[in-house]
């Protein structure tokens, strides 16, 4: 099984991302993260863009897409970093939330996230960027391992990514 998630992780891997949202949208319709024809397909090539190197097998794509298309639920130990207490990640989220909300729809790109939330990072105890990229990914996806929150935010969008933190700062 292993040998053949490999053979057809690679054979995905080759695939454009318009081949790629050809075959995945019926796996997303039958976990039902879309519906029918009632669907965004650029939005589906950006998630698919960022998942497309970790994808082994389509059946997998709704386990591991989910949260681009409905909140995560996760416990609230999850957004802990390292010796992180509760009142530490409603400070480091609310310090991301400023930040994000200063930034204007059009600016909200990869590289602008990362350049302010890294500047806002280095403010953090010790230095110490998961204080505020930890809690961070886990509001926006509620997984340990997932693509950057940079990308995940610029795919999220500024209104989606601020009303999840917001539910975070609320969990």
């Amino acid at each position: 099984i292993e040998k053949l998630d490999s053979l057809n992780g690679h054979y995905l891997r080759q695939l454009s991302v318009e081949q790629l949202a050809e075959k995945t949208i019926p796996f997303l319709e039958k976990s039902g993260l879309i519906n029918g024809d009632n669907y965004d397909l650029a939005y589906i090539k950006k998630v698919l863009s960022l998942e497309q190197t970790r994808l082994k097998n389509l059946k997998e794509a709704g386990d591991r897409l989910f949260f681009f298309f409905k909140q995560p639920e996760y416990q609230p130990e999850l957004l802990m970093w390292r010796d992180m207490l509760f009142k530490d990640i409603i400070a480091s989220l609310k310090i991301s939330l400023e930040a994000l909300n200063k930034i204007s729809e059009s600016e909200f790109t990869r590289d602008n996230l990362e350049r302010t939330l890294l500047k806002e990072a280095e403010r953090a105890k010790n230095k110490d960027k998961g204080r505020l990229l930890w809690p961070l990914r886990v509001a926006l996806t509620g997984l340990e391992a997932s693509p950057g929150p940079f990308e995940i935010l610029e795919v999220l969008g500024k209104k989606e990514s601020i009303k999840r933190i917001e539910t975070a700062i609320k969990l």
